[in-house]
């Protein structure tokens, strides 16, 4: 657990940004659910682009982060939270599930696309 939500968003970007650089090192993706976080936050990069060429794409956007604040809620529901507390849960998986989505897109533009190595300094620990 993280002492804040900015150091847990911090934590999850490092896990999804590295991640793209173990499946080169190793050439291969460790599972297919490691995926659907980028698949995910690029989905909703690309539904508000396009929302900027037809109102179509807010529409669908705004029914897709339904569809995300509705699953979460019934996971927050199912997670045995204390009540009082199932609103932080479902902030939780916002974070968990965007900043590592997020990581993974900038990993895969830095270890990818621009072919960059590691800094130093990038090999700071979040915790």
């Amino acid at each position: 657990m993280r002492a804040s939500y900015q150091k847990l968003r911090r934590q999850y970007f490092q896990y999804g940004y590295w991640k793209v650089f173990v499946n080169k090192k190793y050439n291969t993706v460790t599972s297919i659910r490691q995926l659907v976080p980028p698949l995910f936050v690029s989905g909703i990069v690309s539904l508000v682009l396009l929302g900027l060429v037809h109102s179509l794409f807010w529409q669908l956007l705004l029914a897709v982060l339904f569809a995300y604040l509705i699953g979460a809620f019934v996971f927050a529901n199912k997670s045995g939270a204390p009540v009082h507390k199932r609103g932080a849960v479902m902030l939780v998986f916002g974070i968990l599930h965007f900043s590592y989505g997020w990581g993974y897109i900038i990993g895969i533009i830095d270890f990818l696309l621009l072919n960059k190595k590691p800094k130093s300094s990038s090999k700071e620990i979040s915790r």
